[in-house]
């Protein structure tokens, strides 16, 4: 059987620990759309992968979709949205909250290629140091 590698930008909007040492990701991709993939021993002390696919981390992702799904082969690490925020409570909420709906309002793998830039941007704009208080909220 012949497995396709597919490399793309992906936000990692949440982890579902999986096995002894494996992880379930919901990825928001820029080809794909909302995926949940499967990655072998990343908490693993000793894992490569193991910071570029944190919460909430912006990264380069090569997968391959085979029998159960799709696989992380490798990832690149950009930036983490969250590390970035240095009060990270309010932030850290509102991240989640919007993570959370746009895992159940996105339906199934589909490109749309707008909406990762724009869900990227809005993180990258909460994590900035100007937005305070309310203004978190009213970004949300």
């Amino acid at each position: 059987m012949l497995y396709v590698k597919e490399h793309t930008e992906a936000i990692v909007l949440c982890g579902t620990p999986s096995d002894e040492a494996g992880k379930f990701l919901h990825l928001l991709t820029k080809d794909l759309g909302l995926i949940v993939a499967h990655v072998r021993s990343v908490r693993d002390i000793t894992s490569k992968l193991r910071y570029s696919l944190l919460d909430f981390s912006h990264a380069y992702v090569d997968l391959v979709h085979g029998k159960g799904g799709w696989r992380v082969t490798s990832a690149v690490h950009i930036k983490n949205l969250y590390d970035e925020r240095k009060d990270g409570g309010r932030f850290f909420l509102v991240i989640v909250r919007i993570s959370n709906l746009l895992r159940r309002l996105l339906n199934g793998e589909e490109k749309n290629e707008t909406l990762f830039n724009d869900v990227l941007k809005g993180f990258s704009a909460l994590s900035s140091e100007d937005f305070i208080g309310d203004d978190v909220h009213a970004i949300e």
